[in-house]
């Protein structure tokens, strides 16, 4: 005789296997369309460098989809911008007066108003260089499509970030990945 919340455990078990298992196949199907659909991006080799350096790549991550863009969820954003937000407070506990893009722009981002005709939000940005390899998103042992031969190597690529700032208050922030002129990601041509 099953306990009342064996079922339900059993239920909910078997749910997340086929979830899984769906996820899997999903990928798995075509090469050619798994790698459209199935592929993210990773940046790797990543040496310790300058300080300020280390602190912008830390809140750009290192997962992204196969096209450069984001897999920041609100929980990531949350806390890119806490972290932010945190380094702020410490600049400006050693720099009284200065604002958020004085603390950015320490950090190696240029900063400009968002609108030409106001001052105010400001945009602070940078583009790192980065290695990236290709991976796919679900690794099956059996199902999962391998990563294609030309999509082995290091890409060379550039972490572009945005934080989007008004005075002491940071407004918004965006991370992709982009090639360099004549590159590409980790879409198959």
């Amino acid at each position: 005789m099953k306990r009342p919340g064996q079922a339900a455990s059993y239920r909910l078990s078997l749910a997340t296997a086929l979830l899984i298992g769906g996820l899997g196949a999903a990928c798995a199907y075509d090469e050619a369309q798994s790698w459209r659909e199935c592929c993210a991006l990773k940046i790797v080799g990543e040496n310790p460098s300058s300080k300020e350096r280390n602190t912008l790549m830390a809140w750009g991550g290192t997962h992204f989809h196969g096209d450069g863009g984001s897999q920041d969820g609100e929980d990531r954003k949350a806390w890119r911008r806490r972290q932010i937000a945190y380094g702020l407070t410490v600049f400006q506990e050693r720099h009284h007066g200065d604002q958020a893009r004085d603390y950015l722009a320490s950090l190696g981002m240029t900063c400009g108003a968002v609108d030409a005709r106001k001052a105010e939000p400001t945009r602070c940005a940078a583009a790192l260089p980065v290695w990236a390899t290709c991976t796919v998103l679900f690794s099956w042992p059996i199902l999962s499509t391998p990563v294609p031969k030309e999509l082995q190597k290091p890409i060379a690529a550039l972490l572009q970030m945005s934080i989007d700032v008004s005075g002491s208050q940071i407004l918004d922030s965006s991370v992709r990945v982009v090639p360099f002129a004549g590159g590409r990601l980790c879409q198959r041509q």
